[in-house]
């Protein structure tokens, strides 16, 4: 019995191995690159910037809020725009495993983002609406207002939806400032 067992996991591992070592198939790689692809993030220290995003977590006493996480950036990369990225890309296996939640769809993307004075200004593409649940919705909006003010000279952040602000947030709609800042969040949401 061990030894079929033993005989059908290799044979499992020879053809999934296989698989790996072919590459991608024709289909794979006929797709088109995303507009902004998932960079590779490490929760680990880099010989690079640490940048700190800001996600979703369930706390052991039952309560929803926000909980920092520090990613590894190469020296060179935008800081808003990376920690924006490591965002969507949300937390890692060992964050998911101490309750942080992922804050937005991974295939959200950010179509344009821009700097007015202290405010960073961004659109996201149409998975933004992806976000539902209250309070989950006001916690991911207060998530990426976070994110982005870690960004050396963000103090206060917008969205736009077509070059206008976007005043309501997620599904049931909340309520948004048309630029935001840390002070401006309510309590509950609060790093802890």
């Amino acid at each position: 019995m061990r030894a079929a067992l033993g005989a059908a996991l290799l044979a499992l591992l020879v053809v999934a191995g296989c698989d790996l070592l072919s590459g991608p198939s024709s289909a794979e790689s006929a797709r088109p690159a995303a507009a902004n692809p998932i960079p590779n993030f490490s929760t680990q220290p880099l010989s690079g910037t640490i940048i700190t995003i800001y996600l979703p977590r369930l706390f052991s006493d039952g309560s929803l809020g926000l909980a920092a996480a520090q990613r590894g950036i190469p020296a060179q990369d935008d800081q808003l725009a990376a920690s924006l990225q490591a965002l969507i890309q949300g937390p890692s296996g060992d964050e998911r495993a101490d309750d942080y939640e992922v804050a937005l769809d991974r295939r959200t993307q950010v179509v344009a983002l821009q700097r007015e004075g202290d405010a960073a200004l961004m659109t996201f593409d149409e998975n933004l609406a992806r976000v539902r649940g209250r309070p989950y919705s006001e916690l991911v909006y207060w998530a990426i207002v976070y994110t982005a003010t870690e960004a050396p000279g963000v103090q206060r952040v917008g969205l736009l939806q077509q070059d206008r602000p976007l005043l309501q947030f997620g599904y049931p709609a909340v309520t948004i400032a048309a630029r935001a800042s840390r002070s401006d969040a309510p309590s509950w949401v609060y790093p802890r």
